[in-house]
């Protein structure tokens, strides 16, 4: 077979998505995941020693690497997709969320911020929801909408969930 049996194009994108949905069910789902992948060594749970801290430095992480063209390109990625890429990217990214957060709390734990409760996957992954949310919909997250995201909402449902009460 010669390089012009190949075509010019149709041939090599038909190639392309077969490969793709082997393992991917949608070019949004090997998006995603090659975005998750590279960003494990960029956005990574820091040891700052405070809880609050530690979550903003997390999500100014992910507004850094969200970047100038993040927001097109999640939108065009989320337009693409059916009912279960759907279900896939979502359970995706919220599983991201969580890994992410989870070191965070055990080290608030072992400090005694947080008690010895058990803390919902949900609420793990609420920030990098609420800031996923505001960079989607608005392409920003702002340094007041971190502080909100983690004070007023991340920190006390933590508290709440692992025994210590809202109050701060």
């Amino acid at each position: 077979m010669s390089h012009d049996d190949l075509g010019s194009g149709p041939p090599i994108l038909l190639l392309h998505s077969g490969v793709c949905n082997r393992r991917w069910g949608s070019r949004a789902e090997m998006v995603l995941a090659a975005v998750i992948a590279s960003s494990a060594g960029v956005v990574a749970a820091p040891d700052l020693g405070v809880l609050d801290d530690e979550l903003k430095v997390l999500l100014r992480s992910m507004r850094e690497n969200f970047g100038a063209t993040g927001r097109a390109t999640m939108l065009g990625l989320l337009a693409e997709l059916d009912g279960t890429a759907a279900d896939s990217v979502r359970a995706l990214i919220f599983t991201w969320g969580a890994d992410l957060v989870a070191p965070v709390v055990s080290r608030a734990r072992s400090r005694g911020e947080i008690g010895a409760g058990e803390v919902p996957v949900p609420v793990l992954a609420l920030p990098f929801d609420l800031a996923r949310h505001e960079l989607s919909m608005r392409g920003l997250l702002p340094e007041e909408r971190i502080d909100v995201i983690v004070d007023t909402i991340t920190v006390p449902l933590l508290r709440l969930h692992s025994g210590v009460g809202a109050a701060t």
